[in-house]
């Protein structure tokens, strides 16, 4: 049995000279320092937990605890820890830490030990060329990179473009200064606690983010326009502006996008700051308003109403999804197409969910230009196509902002009736599940072509009417199935009814 095995086996060994020694067990690895210790817990294969502790630190909040297979051994002037994604080394003689995913490839590297002053624990970590840090609490400046620039937040959680993500689970303000490194400085803090999440995408790391701090939940709200201060606990109000202006309107969208980076959920939008606005930006707010996860407003605004009425299924959904997975309602475009380098220069458009592309008028024009990331996109109000990675025009739609969906996807819609409408995007195959808030369940929706025929299936857990709308489809030749289908010539989307009973699994094939 060689040396490393041996380390790995026994689980302890004292360094030579007078080092201070580590120990590892299932939860981890610990290291005693002159004057304290060092402990690495981990979450997740992708996640651990980093605490320094000083002789008169305080005890730390009990963290979440996944047993984790892992192997832990000497090799050369370091300690490394290895887990299926990650390398975590901690050096013999400074402890500093260094990760690495499991190929090799550098995520994070701490330039200096930590530091403890009277009133502040600063640390400090290496900035890669080209990387950019996302998150960090809501703010409306233009660039969704936050390098180079000095902030205080009391939202720590940060993304980066290297891959990881990283929280800091003390309570109060940080201070950060991207400016030549990651710095950051602590106030009243005794000890460093954060967590490090192994993306290597962001949607990646809020999904390890939710095991750290899950997301709020009292049970499923309804998504209708709320008086101020009553809003569910789930929910975040954005800062209202000062004053309604065409700047802050633009500031409130990106406000959004940087909130959504940074671990909040289910933003709110408070419309009663702009009810005294002149009628134009009042439109463009209450557009705005119209697809906002929540809203406050001082007095009704029936189209608002109406349309979240509409959206109030699909609201639910990923309300549950952001419950369940830690994913934001909201998906900024460098969440969603994170590969797309486009994305991160457009902070002026986002996602509802995954298959609603929100391109809000932040002007009073009729028209606005927005970036589509890949795919083949439908604007809902004039079922036009667009091809994506470029910029196109869409126009004001009488209620809520241009609404494009992507090929490949199902999008429900509420009617006053109880039925509901599925929009279906071919010609990729597409699945939703519609969380049921009466049953707590799922009802689960999939088409796809197959062959000269278009399958659709339906497994409802509440019984109701649905009707899908297939775009861009001509009439079809035969139905076989429950079902009754008709043609809108007008708009070259095909419309097949059916009934969903409850336990049935309901499903109909087109001849096309």
């Amino acid at each position: 049995m060689n040396r490393r095995h041996l380390l790995a086996l026994l689980g302890t060994r004292l360094l030579s000279g007078a080092r201070p020694s580590w120990t590892w067990d299932r939860r981890g690895a610990q290291f005693q320092l002159p004057d304290g210790s060092l402990e690495i817990q981990w979450i997740s294969p992708s996640s651990f937990a980093l605490i320094r502790r000083w002789p008169d630190s305080a005890p730390s909040p009990r963290l979440p605890y996944r047993q984790v297979e892992f192997t832990a051994f000497e090799e050369g002037q370091s300690v490394e820890l290895q887990t299926r994604y990650l390398r975590v080394q901690v050096d013999k003689k400074s402890f500093l830490l260094t990760v690495r995913d499991d190929e090799g490839k550098l995520l994070l590297r701490e330039t200096a030990p930590a530091r403890r002053s009277r009133d502040r624990v600063t640390l400090q970590f290496a900035l890669q060329k080209d990387e950019q840090i996302y998150g960090l609490g809501p703010r409306s400046e233009p660039d969704l990179n936050a390098r180079g620039r000095r902030l205080t937040t009391r939202h720590p959680l940060l993304i980066s473009t290297a891959g990881y993500g990283m929280y800091h689970l003390h309570r109060g303000e940080f201070d950060f200064d991207l400016t030549a490194r990651h710095v950051v400085s602590i106030p009243d803090a005794d000890k460093v606690e954060y967590a490090f999440y192994f993306g290597p995408y962001p949607k990646s790391v809020l999904e390890e983010h939710a095991l750290v701090r899950p997301p709020e939940f009292d049970g499923m709200p309804d998504f209708g326009i709320r008086r101020p201060g009553e809003l569910p606990r789930e929910a975040f109000l954005l800062p209202g502006p000062p004053k309604a202006t065409w700047d802050s309107l633009n500031e409130t969208v990106r406000t959004l996008i940087h909130a959504s980076f940074s671990g909040i959920h289910a933003p709110a939008f408070d419309l009663s700051a702009f009810e005294l606005a002149g009628p134009a930006l009042l439109d463009r707010a209450r557009q705005l308003a119209a697809v906002m996860p929540f809203v406050v407003a001082s007095r009704a605004h029936e189209s608002v109403a109406a349309m979240r009425s509409r959206l109030a299924p699909y609201f639910a959904t990923y309300l549950q999804e952001a419950h369940d997975l830690g994913l934001p309602m909201i998906h900024p475009l460098p969440l969603q197409f994170a590969t797309d380098p486009q994305t991160t220069r457009r902070l002026d458009a986002f996602l509802l969910g995954d298959e609603l592309l929100v391109a809000p008028l932040l002007t009073a024009a009729e028209r606005r230009s927005v970036y589509l990331p890949m795919g083949i996109w439908t604007d809902l109000h004039t079922n036009q196509e667009h091809r994506g990675r470029r910029t196109v025009e869409v126009a004001s739609p009488p209620q809520g902002p241009p609404l494009l969906a992507r090929n490949g996807s199902i999008v429900p819609f509420s009617r006053s009736d109880g039925s509901i409408e599925l929009h279906y995007f071919p010609n990729l195959g597409a699945e939703f599940f519609l969380f049921e808030t009466e049953v707590g369940e799922s009802s689960q929706f999939h088409a796809a072509p197959a062959g000269d025929y278009m399958r659709l299936e339906i497994e409802s857990k509440v019984s109701r009417t649905y009707e899908w709308i297939i775009h861009h489809r001509g009439p079809a030749r035969e139905l076989r199935g429950p079902g009754k289908w008709h043609y809108d010539a007008d708009r070259n989307n095909l419309h097949v009814v059916m009934d969903g009973p409850v336990g049935e699994d309901r499903i109909v094939n087109l001849r096309l």
